[in-house]
C-alpha cells in the first residue's frame, strides 16, 4: 500500500475511497501489444494494484494512435 493511501486511511478510516485511474493498452498494426519491462526481467501488463509511473506524451510520439479506436474493457473495484 502506498504512503498516500496509508495517509488517506488514517484520515477517513474504513470509509470507501474514490480514486480514479486509467490504463492504456497500445496495439500496433501487426496486433503486437506494448508491454512493460519489469524489474524482475520479465515482460507483461501492469497489475491494477501496482503503483504506476505517469508518462505524458503527445499524439506525435505515437503517430498511429487513434483515440477514436477505443474499447471499454472493464472496471476494477479494488479494496485498499
Amino acid at each position: 500500500m502506498s504512503e498516500y493511501i496509508r495517509e488517506l486511511r488514517s484520515l477517513v478510516g474504513t470509509r470507501p475511497l474514490i480514486l480514479t485511474g486509467s490504463v492504456v493498452i497500445i496495439q500496433n498494426d501487426n496486433d503486437q501489444i506494448l508491454l512493460q519491462h519489469r524489474k524482475d526481467g520479465n515482460w507483461g501488463l501492469s497489475d491494477p494494484t501496482e503503483s504506476h509511473e505517469i508518462r505524458f506524451f503527445d499524439m506525435h510520439d505515437l503517430p498511429s494512435l487513434n483515440p477514436a479506436n477505443t474499447v471499454y474493457l472493464s472496471k476494477y473495484i479494488l479494496k485498499v
